[in-house]
């Protein structure tokens, strides 16, 4: 059992991290609290600590909605502990393994890894989501952002994305995420590398909506559907 009473997978996982097939994300030096769950059942929710190392099963299924809308298992940190501020630059660095099983909603741009969620509740879209693209064949990993001043159904001042690389099942990728949080139209920036590569390059846009801040949430969050979807995330430094 785990420190939150939940069943571990640790035996499991540590035995293939130690006949190597399994690679374990390195653990960060400073890592993110979380301040709340959003989960139908505890066990959606697994974390397990292998060789000093945090990593986290989020499992996702049909009628998961402990929220107003969609299929989620999340994590959520504070504005506080996400540090996004008008004015302030940060970097978040963390990992995230899609196994081979992985199963996306077809044909949607509503699957959901990580996201910053503007700090208003007021059910618009996130500041910025890391999602899984399944429009495009092969389907894509995509960064989205959206920042400045929204209209009444939501639409945003300003909105970028790019589909970054190929969805890749079955092993650990590095994400490296550098904002510069500003509600100004091209105050702000992002900045994103994958396995220590820039897949998306500084570009300056809004990152946070007119009088507003962000919280991470972490997980997966999707739209409504009749499987089950499985993703692993490490720790966020």
């Amino acid at each position: 059992m785990n420190v939150h009473g939940r069943r571990s997978h640790l035996p499991f996982i540590a035995a293939l991290a130690a006949a190597g097939l399994v690679a374990v994300p390195a653990a960060p030096a400073r890592t993110i609290v979380w301040h709340k769950e959003e989960a139908i059942a505890p066990s959606n929710i697994d974390p397990v600590m292998v060789a000093s190392r945090h990593v986290t099963r989020f499992v996702v299924r049909h009628g998961d909605s402990p929220v107003r809308s969609g299929e989620r298992t999340e994590r959520v940190a504070s504005v506080a502990a996400t540090r996004a501020t008008p004015g302030t630059q940060q970097v978040y660095r963390w990992s995230t393994r899609f196994p081979a099983t992985f199963a996306p909603v077809a044909d949607s741009t509503w699957n959901i890894f990580t996201q910053f969620h503007e700090s208003a509740p007021d059910g618009c879209h996130p500041n910025i989501a890391l999602q899984v693209n399944t429009k495009q064949i092969p389907a894509m990993l995509r960064l989205q952002v959206r920042g400045g001043g929204l209209g009444l159904d939501c639409t945003p001042q300003q909105s970028r994305s790019w589909d970054f690389a190929p969805l890749t099942r079955g092993r650990w990728q590095d994400l490296e995420l550098r904002v510069s949080w500003s509600d100004a139209i091209d105050g702000g920036a992002v900045e994103l590398k994958l396995d220590g590569a820039t897949v998306v390059a500084r570009t300056a846009l809004a990152t946070l909506y007119t009088g507003q801040r962000a919280y991470l949430k972490q997980g997966f969050y999707r739209a409504p559907s009749s499987f089950t979807s499985t993703v692993w995330h490490s720790a966020v430094s």
